[in-house]
């Protein structure tokens, strides 16, 4: 994916080559793809025309890639302006999504065959321990950044064997197909890397070697007869090989790469392990976590392997330190040129099983043991991918022996820990010249694109595989986030039974968003358009339920707080409950979610009623409720998406663009409108009015900072406090509008304090000043009110200000809204926050950049210090429209090429996501 229009490179031809030459020449050779590749004949030197190039290589990669290469064949075959030569760019898209396929089956052939292994109370164990393996080691990487390699495969191939000797144990004596399947899977393990025949000991010893000792010449004639079988099944896969090395090197055994190989009399023990020389512990640190689980094993944590539980462990801890031998053993021990220890990719399957365990006994411990396992697990995968942009970057030589992978020419010492940690974390510029690294930073201080677009694809094929992740966690009904302590959303089934109205929809926003793309000044015409799609993906994913209007129109009084539809048709002077809210709201007439709210958002839906009411009067209680849901199904959706009017024109200040390159800012809106919260969250105070108030606060904030006039900054200060009037939530306004102010006051690099503190304390007098009108004509105290919704908040949720429990809950809520948001909006608005990081030393800040920091300063202080446990992906969406805009700045930066064409990827992923997210836990 990442090398998507690129052809194979490093040694990845050695092991693509073989497929074109047997393809289109027939033979293995491989004289024209020496031509093609230039590695080939230096590193294989120069070879008589009579002679095949010694390719030392094993060949399952090609023949596991063969049937989608044939396909790439076909395609350029009915494709006469596809160049047909086998190197072109469908070929190597294909053998890319051979990697994926296969990778993908063995990764869910290792859930499986942890899933036989674990007793049946523990439900997503697996998957987790699947998920944090392949995200936190070589395996992802080789998956996604270099899938011409052979180590992906190499794991399928493993995790196929794997599964066939635990999903037989039950079945013994096999019969003699499953033993011959037996030996073929062992020969398909030899096949793609031969070095890892040892794998084979696995159903040898557990499935074929008798429990005890054969008392009659009947019972070892069938033994003997068992092992020639599984033998005869090697021998059938791995002649390929040997044939292979027959034409290559004229013999059938051989070591291809040579006598000095394997050098076992100069094994460095302590520098394969701990060495910045792709040391296999210090590059990956999940590994040991799984060599840990062997040793602290539980005969409970095995179903039908209880018999067999300690001759498991023992097998599996042969194998692998075997292949830790042989690669420790190899010349080469630090895998040259390579992602951490390469060659060991393929024993990941079984190094799952250990690391399955430790999880397994961490989740059975206390609270604290099951947060730092996960949390640990977490750190490591977030670990591992910076460790793999500083490689993608050069910031991390590819080959740590060759000088000429440094800028300085000056190679690691393999225990230069401090320097091998100030790459991953600062990037390796310290080969430069004093001052190089400033001055090559400061050529794009001021730039919105990437300084480094080739790392683009990396970020994309994150985006694509973490929202995959998502949509399997849904899909399947794994439970991995419902186990976490306090995880507010179950999942669970919602029935669907007139989903073909999400294809009209389908149909209707790829009009729309081509429209929109392709005429961006068309301003009104473009924001009407937006906004009746808008209203109809609420109304598609809401009628798709096969109920009518039921589906939408239920929602109010359902789901969220309902009780404020009941209490607003209740109550029937506005005026009353504006003067006597906090005695009405502490006697419990107006509900339980009004002693945590300001008045300002019962009066919103009060004011909703009366609309209803004075269209068609009702004075029965129950027929006035059911007309305010059904002019509510109606209304709020269009005032649901009324936030991209405002929200247009604030990205296009925030942005800098304007008529025919406004595409930017309409980039804003499509990605708030696909957001998967906005659909499905209808008839929500939180998602019809708080996004709309929060984002006209800050257009009126932006306006009257610029403009610095008095009227302007009063108007800002008083929608300000009209805010905080509806919900206490929004005074994070307030860093934005000073931010305001501060960027204006020393816009052109000048520094005007005065002009700085006039605009803050007028916008603070228009705050004031609406208070005061308030206390004047209702006696309203928003201080008082504030202190008893606090109290009341904390009572309800139990908060203790504990310091373990709100480092857990701001974790929590993090996720929860990454979960929710799709993880799409999360990488793009993570990577827009570390844009804006790295340009903090460069003045004059653009605006977007400050903002783009407050924003992730708001994010983490409401985690930290909102005393709130879960539910955040409603109660902190007024802050999505923020979120939509630094992404686009991001997305506009990092694909500055083809940004359209990544923008329809992603909104077709967050589709997806809204799809699964109705299907499989929805809104409550």
């Amino acid at each position: 994916m990442a090398r998507i229009d690129r052809r194979c490179g490093g040694t990845a031809p050695s092991i693509f080559a073989p497929l074109r030459s047997l393809y289109f020449d027939g033979d293995l050779q491989l004289f024209n793809e020496a031509q093609q590749y230039d590695w080939l004949a230096e590193f294989f030197g120069v070879t008589p025309q009579d002679k095949p190039l010694p390719n030392p290589f094993a060949i399952g990669s090609a023949l596991l890639w063969l049937p989608f290469y044939t396909l790439a064949d076909l395609f350029c075959w009915l494709q006469p302006q596809c160049n047909r030569d086998g190197y072109s760019a469908p070929y190597v898209q294909a053998i890319f999504v051979g990697t994926a396929f296969w990778t993908s089956i063995g990764l869910a052939l290792n859930v499986a065959t942890l899933r036989r292994l674990l007793v049946t109370s523990t439900i997503g164990v697996a998957e987790l321990t699947v998920g944090a393996l392949a995200l936190a080691s070589p395996l992802v990487f080789y998956l996604l950044l270099r899938p011409d390699y052979a180590h992906a495969n190499s794991y399928f191939a493993v995790a196929l064997l794997l599964f066939l000797t635990v999903a037989w144990t039950a079945r013994r004596p096999l019969s003699p197909g499953r033993v011959l399947a037996c030996g073929l899977a062992t020969g398909l393990v030899f096949l793609v890397r031969w070095q890892d025949i040892i794998v084979g000991l696995l159903p040898f010893v557990l499935l074929l070697w008798p429990k005890e000792r054969p008392a009659r010449w009947g019972a070892l004639r069938g033994l003997i007869g068992r092992w020639m079988l599984f033998g005869v099944g090697i021998l059938l896969v791995a002649s390929l090989q040997l044939l292979a090395w027959r034409a290559t090197f004229g013999t059938f055994l051989t070591l291809p790469q040579g006598e000095g190989f394997l050098a076992f009399a100069h094994v460095q023990v302590v520098e394969f392990f701990f060495s910045t020389w792709n040391g296999l512990l210090l590059w990956h640190p999940i590994i040991l976590m799984a060599l840990l689980g062997f040793f602290v094993a539980r005969s409970s944590f095995f179903s039908a392997w209880a018999e067999q539980a300690t001759q498991l462990r023992v097998v599996l801890l042969v194998v692998i330190g075997v292949e830790i031998l042989v690669s420790m053993t190899v010349a080469d021990w630090w895998a040259g040129g390579a992602f951490g220890q390469r060659r060991l990719v393929s024993i990941l399957p079984l190094l799952s099983v250990g690391l399955c365990h430790l999880i397994w006994v961490a989740l059975q411990s206390r609270r604290i043991v099951r947060t730092s396992v996960v949390g640990l697990i977490c750190l490591l995968v977030l670990w591992n991918g910076l460790t793999m942009l500083r490689f993608r970057q050069g910031s991390l030589p590819f080959n740590p022996a060759d000088p000429a992978w440094y800028r300085s020419g000056r190679p690691y010492d393999p225990f230069d820990y401090a320097r091998r940690f100030q790459d991953i974390l600062l990037g390796a510029n310290h080969d430069l010249p004093d001052g190089a690294f400033l001055l090559n930073r400061s050529q794009f201080a001021d730039e919105s694109q990437d300084p480094n677009p080739a790392h683009g694809p990396f970020w994309l094929g994150l985006i694509v595989g973490c929202t995959f992740v998502q949509w399997l966690i849904l899909a399947a009904q794994i439970p991995l986030l419902t186990r976490l302590p306090d995880w507010f959303w179950p999942l669970r089934r919602t029935p669907l039974s007139a989903q073909w109205l999400l294809l009209i929809v389908a149909v209707l926003a790829i009009l729309i968003v081509a429209a929109v793309l392709r005429q961006p000044a068309r301003t009104w015409l473009n924001l009407t358009l937006l906004v009746a799609l808008g209203v109809a993906f609420q109304f598609g994913f809401s009628l798709s339920e096969g109920r009518g209007l039921d589906g939408l129109r239920d929602r109010i009084v359902t789901t969220g707080h309902a009780e404020f539809a009941r209490v607003a048709v209740e109550q029937r002077s506005m005026g009353d409950v504006l003067v006597n809210y906090e005695a009405l709201a502490q006697s419990g007439e107006l509900g339980a979610y009004a002693r945590s709210k300001p008045p300002g958002q019962l009066l919103l839906y009060m004011l909703s009623e009366r609309l209803a009411y004075g269209v068609q009067p009702h004075e029965d209680p129950d027929l006035r409720l059911a007309w305010f849901q059904t002019v509510a199904t109606f209304l709020w959706p269009i005032l649901s998406y009324l936030v991209l009017v405002p929200l247009y024109f604030l990205a296009t200040a925030l942005l800098g663009a304007t008529g025919s390159h406004a595409t930017s800012a309409w980039h804003v809106t499509l990605l708030y409108l696909f957001a998967p919260p906005v659909a499905l969250m209808a008839l929500q105070a939180d998602q019809v009015f708080f996004p709309l108030i929060f984002t006209l606060c800050l257009l009126a904030g932006f306006h009257a900072t610029r403009a610095d006039r008095i009227w302007m900054l009063l108007l800002a200060g008083a929608l300000g406090y009209l805010a905080l009037f509806v919900s206490f939530g929004l005074v994070v306004i307030a860093p934005f509008l000073i931010g305001f102010a501060f960027y204006f006051g020393h816009a052109a690099g000048s520094r005007d304090a005065r002009r700085i503190a006039r605009q803050l304390l007028l916008m603070a007098a228009g705050a004031l000043l609406f208070d005061l009108l308030l206390r004047l004509l209702a006696g309203y105290d928003l201080f008082v009110r504030y202190r008893a919704a606090v109290a009341f908040h904390q009572s309800w949720k139990g908060w203790d200000n504990n310091l373990l429990d709100v480092a857990y809950y701001a974790g929590l809520n993090l996720i929860e809204y990454a979960f929710w948001i799709g993880a799409p909006l999360t990488i793009l608005a993570a990577l827009a926050w570390w844009r804006a990081a790295e340009q903090v030393q460069f003045l004059p800040w653009r605006l977007i950049v400050s903002q783009a920091l407050i924003l992730a300063a708001v994010i983490c202080a409401l985690a930290i210090f909102g005393r709130t446990k879960a539910e955040v992906a409603r109660l902190w969406l007024f802050l999505l429209p923020y979120v939509c805009l630094v992404a686009a700045y991001e997305l506009g930066a990092r694909f500055a090429v083809r940004t359209n064409h990544v923008l329809y990827l992603v909104l077709l992923l967050q589709i997806g996501t809204t799809y699964l997210l109705k299907l499989n836990q929805d809104f409550w």
